[in-house]
């Protein structure tokens, strides 16, 4: 920090010393009896319908400080335009520090070189994540899965050689709806938690709140630390109320074959129990254009590679059954209740 370096176990404050190196550090002093009063009355307000979704804030900033991956989470805040996503955002980037920090897209992501400016970064926040930018940015999600996951990434570095090893980046996505991430096992959904925001201030905006907020930076740290503190004690992140609902929609977007599955069939694994696959597409496609008018209809092979993606315990064979001389196509280990 400006004025040493802080230990956050203990909290004592040491020296500058050139035997410490480090590739991050924050542009403010530390002050332990500094208070935050505009931005915890700007939290309470906004969470005014939810106030675990604060404590979860809290202690996912106090994550993001500490450095640590091990619960291999990112954060997702939804809500409507101007109703406080830009604040958080921008509050959390100037608490890391702006050079600690980036905004990459979904898209950039998913590009050649989209991982070579996350190395080093501890925070990326990716600005109004929209479900259409999801779809469009293809390997976005593999690359979510794999830096959230703490797996070793390859980052092509334009001009240089190729950086591999474990990303200390963690995830902020803003959106103002759910986004729809594609991914069948629904193992995306897993990797997130998730804030609802329900107010707008489209037609009352404090104009000078995020000035008055910034010059609260030494208090803010002691609220994330207080954050750290109980994340700590509990040993996994406060769950909001609306969290449910988030990441339910998530999954239901994501992964509509996992969501049939669950709502019209029983997976038993046992041989006994089949369905032949022409039987199980209609189905599908009857109760898939219900679900979401418009949607197209999925394909045998495909609907094969998701169905045995959304639960292992399902197989697929070609073969004859009892009283049927036909020779089909058949999912086994499953069979529909509705």
């Amino acid at each position: 920090m400006a004025n040493g370096l802080l230990d956050l176990e203990t909290r004592t404050l040491l020296p500058h010393t050139p035997a410490f190196f480090t590739t991050d550090s924050l542009g403010f002093s530390y002050d332990p009896d500094a208070t935050c009063p505009e931005w915890e009355a700007f939290l309470r307000d906004i969470f005014e319908h939810d106030p675990k979704a604060a404590l979860l804030l809290q202690e996912y900033t106090g994550y993001i400080l500490s450095g640590r991956m091990e619960m291999q989470k990112a954060l997702l805040v939804v809500g409507p335009p101007r109703s406080g996503k830009g604040t958080i955002s921008r509050t959390l980037q100037q608490l890391i520090g702006e050079k600690n920090s980036v905004s990459p897209t979904l898209h950039s992501l998913a590009s050649e070189f989209g991982l070579s400016e996350l190395v080093g970064k501890l925070l990326a926040v990716i600005e109004d994540a929209r479900g259409s930018t999801l779809r469009e940015a293809g390997g976005s999600v593999e690359k979510l899965l794999n830096i959230i996951g703490e797996d070793a990434v390859m980052a092509n570095r334009k001009g240089e050689s190729y950086w591999k090893g474990t990303l200390p980046t963690r995830f902020m996505l803003m959106a103002n709806e759910v986004p729809q991430f594609i991914d069948a096992s629904g193992a995306i959904k897993s990797r997130f938690m998730a804030l609802r925001l329900r107010k707008s201030y489209v037609d009352n905006p404090d104009i000078t709140l995020r000035e008055r907020i910034s010059q609260e930076l030494p208090g803010i740290f002691n609220w994330a630390l207080a954050g750290l503190g109980r994340l700590d004690v509990q040993g996994r992140f406060t769950q909001p109320d609306t969290m449910g609902e988030v990441i339910g929609l998530m999954g239901e977007l994501g992964s509509p074959v996992k969501t049939f599955l669950d709502e019209v069939c029983t997976v038993t694994g046992e041989d006994y129990d089949r369905v032949r696959v022409s039987e199980l597409q209609q189905a599908f496609n009857n109760w898939n254009r219900t679900m979401s008018p418009g949607a197209k209809d999925i394909t045998q092979p495909l609907l094969r590679k998701r169905v045995e993606a959304a639960s292992p315990r399902v197989s697929h064979r070609q073969m004859k059954v009892p009283g049927d001389d036909k020779r089909d196509r058949w999912f086994v280990g499953i069979k529909m209740t509705s």
